[in-house]
Parts: structure tokens; sequence; C-alpha cells
């Protein structure tokens, strides 16, 4: 409701120069629907200041300023549902989830088993309809050992196992393959491998038993099978092979 002070003059004979003097104070304002308004002072220059909820965008002039004549400047603005961003492909070998809608709204990545992810874990959806950042990548875990795998190849060595360390030519390319332990029937090895024949980027590590007897019975008894991850990056395979190499040399 508008306040009115009224002030008149003493002096009779100045009441006809000085007529009445009105000071104003503005009235209380309104939050917008999924908003919020905060307006401390209400007299003549205060200023208001309006803001919005989460997943909501201000449409309209975010202060107004309380006027002479007791009015606020202005309109009231609104509070409306942001922009909505397309939807997110999911990464491969993983997987992307959505929770909210509109601006503010989150996407959160994860990774299959046996990746990790390379950027980002967590993206927003900003009022101009894009998403943050950069898609991240699900990209194989690496080293695909460690030492401790590496040194079961020591204990087959101790085991009767001939130490041997070689590179070969093999599916159209070199092939580093550094065969830590060989038997009469089998294998156990631990590898940093380099081939043109290999998809992607044609490199790949591995370690384990590989079973070399004739008949194809498994021969490796308890030692851990052969598994081998590719694709994987240069410094990935930089640090499989320093894994392996220090295992091979005498």
């Amino acid at each position: 409701m508008l306040l009115k002070v009224l002030v008149t003059c003493v002096l009779a004979s100045a009441a006809a120069a000085c007529g009445t003097v009105q000071t104003e104070s503005c009235p209380s304002l309104e939050a917008p629907a999924h908003g919020i308004v905060a307006a401390p002072q209400t007299g003549v220059g205060a200023t208001a200041t309006y803001g919005c909820e989460p997943g909501y965008t201000l449409g309209g002039a975010s202060a107004r300023t309380c006027l002479e004549d007791g009015t606020w400047s202005g309109s009231p603005p609104e509070c409306t549902v942001g922009a909505a961003c397309m939807s997110l492909p999911r990464p491969v070998n993983g997987d992307v989830a959505i929770s909210g809608a509109g601006s503010g709204a989150t996407a959160t990545y994860s990774c299959s088993t046996g990746y990790e992810l390379v950027g980002a874990g967590t993206r927003t959806c900003q009022a101009d309809g894009n998403w943050s950042g950069a898609e991240p990548q699900c990209a194989v875990r690496c080293p695909c050992f460690a030492a401790a795998d590496l040194d079961q190849v020591q204990a087959d060595i101790a085991a009767g196992g001939n130490r041997l360390c070689l590179v070969d030519n093999m599916g159209g390319g070199t092939t580093q393959t550094l065969l830590m332990s060989q038997h009469s029937t089998h294998r156990y090895t631990g590898e940093a491998i380099q081939n043109a024949s290999l998809p992607g980027t044609q490199l790949a590590c591995g370690y384990g038993c590989l079973d070399d007897t004739a008949n194809g019975v498994n021969e490796c008894g308890a030692l851990p099978a052969y598994k081998r991850t590719d694709n994987i990056s240069v410094a990935q395979h930089a640090t499989c092979r320093a894994l392996v190499k220090t295992r091979c040399e005498p």
C-alpha cells in the first residue's frame, strides 16, 4: 500500500509557495513462481533484485527501482523452464544418465568393466541449450596387468621354465613379444605387442598362460589364463612395456 507523509509549511506567508511536500515508499513485491525477490529497502531509490530456482531462466529485468511516485520501475519478470539440451549419445563402452530437465540438468557418465573414463564425468545443461564441457571417452584401463601379475611369471620360471625374450615378425608387422617363461607344454608370458595387423592403434599388452599342447588340453594348471588388451594408446603401451622389460632383462 502507498504510504504518504504530509509536511505542511509552518509560516502562513510561505504556505502559498511551499504547498505540500509528499514522500513515497513502494509496496512490497511478490516473488515470481519458481523464483525469489530481494528488496531490503522500499524507499525511493531502493532496488529489488530477482532470481530463479535451478532449472529456470529469468525472463525480464533482474532488478527494479522504487520511483518517486511510489511505484516500482518496469514489470515483474517471470521464471520459465530453461532451454532443453539435446539428448546425449552413449560413449563407446560406456553409458550416460540424465537427471533433471532443462537448464541445470546433469549428465553423468560411466564406463563398462575394464574401461576408465577420460575427461569430466559430469556435464550440465546450460541456459542456452548446450551441454557444458566436452564428451568424455571410455578408454582401456592400463596397465592391463600389474607387477603382482608379472611376479607369477617369475614363479613359473622358478618352477622350471626358461626365460626367453624375443622380437619376431608375424601378421604383416613387427610383434614385440617378451616371453618370460617357456615350458614343454605351455608358455607363460608378459608382453607388449606392436603389430600392424592389430585393429585400431595396433598396440596391445597381455599376460597369462598359453596352452601349447597339440591335443588342446589345458596344461596351464592353476596359472591365470592369457588375457590381452588391444587398441591401447602409445602412452599405455610404454607403461605396459616398462613393466615387462624389467623382468625380461638379466
